[in-house]
């Protein structure tokens, strides 16, 4: 007896799209573009708010996660699930004035288009390469 069937199994050859970006004269993956962004945009607004930098790059750009949590929360995930979803060494944690932030590192194909949109309208130059 012989069985036949067509199954295909997604996802485990899938290659990883790994288009890199230039922002102010140097290359970033995905995720780094993003962190760099929110990096400058608080270095240029020192003042800004949690809130008021979420309404700027909405959780809704990301998807799931956010384009950024509060550093607790990023824990929290971290805590829950085993999975760094977040950036977290010292020198990528960003503090606004009334909190300090983890940026997500989820970010592929599917949700950078978004994000790369909220920047250009903060006049933020960010090139495909």
């Amino acid at each position: 007896m012989y069985v036949l069937t067509n199954t295909y199994f997604g996802g485990y050859n899938q290659i990883k799209d790994s288009t890199k970006y230039n922002f102010h004269g140097k290359e970033y993956g995905k995720g780094r573009v993003v962190l760099e962004v929110i990096k400058r945009y608080v270095e240029d607004h020192p003042n800004i708010t949690f809130s008021e930098l979420e309404r700027i790059f909405p959780k809704n750009c990301q998807g799931n996660t956010g384009v950024f949590s509060s550093l607790a929360v990023a824990n929290d995930i971290y805590t829950r699930t085993g999975y760094k979803r977040h950036f977290f060494k010292p020198s990528e944690l960003i503090t606004v004035s009334n909190e300090t932030i983890a940026v997500s590192n989820q970010w592929g194909i599917g949700n950078i288009n978004e994000f790369i949109s909220k920047a250009k309208a903060q006049n933020y130059l960010i090139v495909e390469v």
